[in-house]
């Protein structure tokens, strides 16, 4: 019910603030794929990678633009967004991928194009974590965890090559208690530009700093091909073939947030932004 209220009342906050303007349009073209980054593990996309240590991450993710404005200033557009990740560990004979956790994201983005090179989003996020059958540490059913999160992000574009952004991201609620204070950071590279139907080479890398009872900082570098454009405001899905390497907190949520876990892992496979 809180969600479903909070949901509600961004929603009519944008409908009553715009409701005289005849431009308004629903379901309109999104441009979410600008606001977007490939520095981050995770980032409401959709992904299929082999982990080392045995291990295996899936996602599936993406967003739907609501409702826009492209005659008023900043051009703002309410996105819906969505992703549900799972860890998964390869079986002792090698044959089975076994599920450990499955977490959930839900929540809405309002988009705002400041320039046609800078961008800005407020971004809140529903996450809830769970655990599946196969999970090692049993002492994780059973119990709740729940985070409402805020992101602030503004997105540079430097020509058609780079592209860097930075966030603050308050966590307003929690179960476990989280930090109130959160950040990420993020630069991505395109020697050669970006094309919408090839590959194309780049490189990105991501920061993030959050914590329960302190900050810590986690990094993510990722190297790769990619066919798609997080410079043009038309929408088209996105892929990329990926080789990276994180460092820092769990991103299986009821592991960091229940035992303070921490990983490193080299990881290769699949990404896509629809």
């Amino acid at each position: 019910m809180w969600l479903q209220n909070r949901l509600w009342i961004l929603v009519l906050c944008f409908l009553f603030s715009h409701i005289a303007r005849a431009e308004v349009v629903l379901l309109p073209e999104s441009r979410h794929l600008q606001y977007q980054t490939y520095g981050l593990y995770i980032d409401e996309q959709s992904t299929l990678i082999f982990r080392s240590g045995a291990r295996a991450w899936g996602a599936i993710g993406g967003s739907l633009a609501l409702l826009g404005d492209d005659e008023i200033r900043y051009k703002p557009q309410l996105v819906a967004h969505a992703s549900a990740n799972a860890a998964y560990q390869l079986n002792t004979s090698g044959d089975t991928l076994l599920t450990q956790t499955i977490d959930a994201r839900v929540g809405l983005a309002l988009d705002l194009e400041f320039t046609d090179s800078l961008r800005g989003a407020i971004i809140w996020t529903h996450q809830s974590g769970h655990v599946s059958d196969n999970v090692p540490d049993m002492d994780l059913f059973g119990s709740n965890l729940g985070n409402e999160v805020i992101d602030f992000r503004v997105i540079k574009d430097i020509d058609t090559n780079w592209r860097l952004g930075a966030g603050f991201r308050p966590t307003v609620g929690s179960d476990p208690g989280m930090n109130f204070f959160g950040a990420e950071e993020f630069a991505e590279y395109f020697p050669w530009g970006e094309d919408q139907h090839s590959l194309k080479p780049f490189a990105a890398a991501g920061f993030e700093e959050y914590g329960r009872d302190y900050l810590r900082l986690s990094s993510n570098v990722e190297i790769g091909l990619a066919a798609g454009s997080h410079f043009k405001a038309e929408k088209h899905p996105a892929f990329r073939i990926v080789l990276g390497y994180y460092n820092g907190n769990d991103p299986r949520m009821k592991y960091y947030q229940f035992k303070f876990s921490r990983q490193e892992f080299a990881y290769g496979g699949l990404m896509f932004d629809i």
